[in-house]
């Protein structure tokens, strides 16, 4: 009977030390704004309101940040989340929103202009009696 007891106790605490050794723990994360209910993204995803302030448990990783309102600049940023709190402060300005621009295609190498010289166009070529060129026609 000792013995099923301490099996049990055994089991019992190696389950709450692998629980505990592979839980991820959440990281704290306010956005403030100076503006009131500006829409909140992280990865793209609706995540609330900021109000002026959200706050967020998050997993530790990279995410895209993005706070948004009708008439205000959008602010984005690239964060890291890793142990310690994160505190963003997105300022929104009013005016047009901006739209990212549109990638430019890179501009293509142009070839460089040799004029030809008298010895290129001397191969073949024969001086014209009627123009004062060098003529491959005549």
């Amino acid at each position: 009977m000792k013995l099923n007891k301490k099996i049990i106790l055994a089991s019992l605490f190696a389950l709450a030390f692998a629980s505990n050794t592979f839980a991820q723990i959440k990281v704290s994360l306010i956005i403030q704004t100076n503006v009131q209910n500006a829409q909140v993204y992280i990865n793209d995803s609706f995540a609330g309101f900021a109000s002026p302030n959200l706050s967020l448990l998050i997993f530790p990783g990279t995410y895209t940040i993005r706070v948004a309102k009708d008439r205000y600049q959008e602010y984005r940023t690239t964060i890291t989340a890793g142990t310690t709190p994160i505190n963003i402060f997105a300022i929104l300005s009013e005016g047009t929103p901006q739209t990212p621009p549109s990638p430019s295609r890179p501009p293509t190498p142009s070839t460089p202009f040799n004029p030809p010289t008298p010895s290129s166009l001397s191969l073949g070529a024969t001086a014209c009696n009627k123009k004062a060129i060098l003529c491959r026609t005549c």
